[in-house]
């Protein structure tokens, strides 16, 4: 299998991954400008991305599947609404920080989005929406504009 092969599967598989998905615009922009604007948080918000993958991967199960795997760990009812809470914490503070940053670096911020979709795009450079799958290499259009809070 060729480099080009199997970066088209590569790409097909993340769109396939990323279709299953329900796409909300607050949560891939604040995805998004973690990633590609991580130097414009400052050295507290920085430990956010730490916090962004605790609640990734704790809050993808539903309340009653973290209760359950706290109480068969814990058997402890009174546990599940501190985790909750500090959940509810970690949001907050990842949404301000992201807020900030928007409105404090508007015009350095741009986000790249699919022409076809409007959805937030990989990265500022990318050419294809892992959303819809539209592939815009050989147009040369993109949507990267300012985008405010």
């Amino acid at each position: 299998m060729d480099r080009a092969h199997e970066l088209r599967l590569t790409i097909e598989l993340k769109r396939d991954m990323r279709s299953l998905q329900e796409y909300v615009e607050q949560g891939e922009l604040r995805r998004y400008v973690r990633r590609w604007y991580a130097h414009l948080f400052t050295d507290s918000e920085r430990h956010g991305p730490s916090a962004e993958w605790l609640r990734t991967h704790v809050t993808d199960a539903s309340p009653d599947e973290i209760s359950a795997v706290f109480n068969e760990t814990y058997d402890d009812q009174e546990l599940r609404p501190i985790v909750l809470k500090l959940l509810a914490a970690i949001d907050r503070f990842d949404e301000q920080s992201v807020a900030r940053i928007l409105r404090e670096h508007r015009d350095e911020i741009r986000v790249n989005r699919c022409p076809r979709c409007n959805r937030i795009v990989a990265s500022p450079n990318a050419k294809q929406c892992l959303w819809c799958g539209h592939n815009w290499h050989s147009s040369g259009a993109s949507q990267i504009e300012p985008k405010a809070s």
